[in-house]
């Protein structure tokens, strides 16, 4: 049932931008802090902002293309620790495009390395796979 606090969320098409300027929330039931085995009793959210290719790489030299390809991006922040964490993976990286909510992208990864606590978050791009999601949905109804 939708209400304030649930809302359904558009599929993207396979042409929608990734501009760092659109505003952005990432929600999740993973754990509060990477050391501790502790888990929300609420959804937690997040706004995080798309981060280009070029910052993400030059803020995080340690990624490699393995996490980062045409399918993915980074969202985050390199000097605050807010983000996705161990159990969020496969949740929501939802975007305000033009007054609706997309469903933009899947959360992929959190990296860590030894010189920063939080990295940024590695997200799979909904866009890419909207045309098998579609092909998926249309062969079930």
């Amino acid at each position: 049932q939708f209400n304030s606090f649930i809302q359904p969320a558009c599929l993207p098409s396979s042409s929608t931008p990734y501009d760092p300027k659109l505003p952005c929330e990432m929600a999740g039931w993973g754990r509060w802090q990477r050391d501790s085995k502790a888990k929300p009793d609420k959804l937690q959210s997040v706004r995080l902002p798309i981060m280009s290719s070029e910052e993400c790489h030059h803020s995080f030299p340690s990624l490699n293309r393995y996490f980062l390809t045409n399918d993915s991006f980074c969202a985050g922040y390199n000097d605050r620790e807010v983000g996705g964490c161990h159990g969020d993976s496969g949740g929501p990286f939802v975007c305000n495009i033009n007054g609706w909510s997309v469903f933009a992208s899947i959360i992929m990864h959190n990296y860590y390395n030894i010189t920063r606590v939080q990295s940024p978050n590695i997200l799979l791009r909904v866009a890419s796979f909207v045309d098998w999601i579609e092909g998926v949905i249309n062969n079930h109804e």
